[in-house]
């Protein structure tokens, strides 16, 4: 970020910014709140949930909560998705 280099994993993102607890900003993932932009000057935004103990089974009630979180972020209409991943 100091340097302006291009951010690890996302080729020609450069980072401008790191935010932390972000949901009040409107940020429905809202743990660590990564905004940059791209090779064209266009902003990009990697937002992260972060949980320490998760069970990915539709009857736990924090898995149930993140998905949620997820469908909002995606349905957000400043988005303009060029690709999900997630870990």
């Amino acid at each position: 970020m100091l340097i302006e280099a291009d951010a690890r994993g996302a080729a020609g993102v450069v980072i401008d910014r790191v935010g932390l607890q972000r949901a009040a900003a409107g940020f429905p993932l809202d743990d660590v709140i990564v905004q940059g932009r791209n090779a064209e000057g266009a902003d990009v935004t990697l937002e992260i949930q972060v949980k320490r103990t998760v069970t990915f089974a539709p009857g736990d009630s924090v898995f149930a909560e993140v998905v949620g979180q997820i469908a909002s972020a995606i349905g957000r209409a400043r988005w303009t998705i060029q690709s999900i991943d997630s870990a």
